[in-house]
């Protein structure tokens, strides 16, 4: 098992080649260290989802502000995903079910966008109505990836209330 140390490389042998493809002369050098970092980022905390109700464009659809806490310690970029819960716009007899971890592209997840670890927020705007729920991972330069963080409850895209009200004509 590895564990987070300074490893050493020794370089035995070397090809190398110029642009041209020729063998270009090289020697070994002096023994080299490496610095071995597995450690895995923190998991982003305070994730918290919410339907942007103003400022929306014409189509009908509503923006999802994301916010959390800011990421602290060895963090390169956030990756955010996106899962709906299915069978709009009856969410209550289809066979819509709550999204849960894992958090993975085979388990129906979208990769929404990699985002800077500096940030504390992202806009995403669904293209299809839904009851959207969310997660994030942390990941550093050297591609240790956090636990995944919290699921939000799930937020809508779209603003309740699509109806039309029809009576019955009556005659007299």
């Amino acid at each position: 098992m590895l564990t987070e140390a300074i490893g050493t490389v020794t370089v035995t042998a070397v090809d190398a080649r110029d642009c041209a493809n020729a063998l270009m002369r090289g020697l070994p050098g002096a023994v080299g260290h490496v610095a071995m970092n597995l450690t895995t980022p923190a998991a982003l905390t305070g994730l918290v989802a919410v339907q942007d109700k103003a400022g929306n464009g014409s189509d009908g659809l509503t923006a999802i502000n994301l916010s959390w806490t800011a990421v602290t310690g060895d963090a390169d970029f956030i990756a955010i995903w996106r899962k709906g819960f299915g069978d709009y716009p009856e969410y209550n007899d289809g066979t819509g079910v709550t999204p849960v971890a894992p958090v993975t592209l085979g388990g129906g997840w979208t990769l929404v966008n990699t985002i800077p670890a500096t940030s504390t927020g992202y806009i995403d705007e669904p293209a299809t109505r839904d009851f959207w729920s969310y997660a994030a991972y942390v990941s550093d330069e050297c591609g240790n990836t956090s636990p995944v963080s919290t699921i939000t409850s799930g937020t809508l895209n779209y603003h309740l209330g699509d109806v039309v009200i029809r009576q019955a004509a009556t005659t007299s």
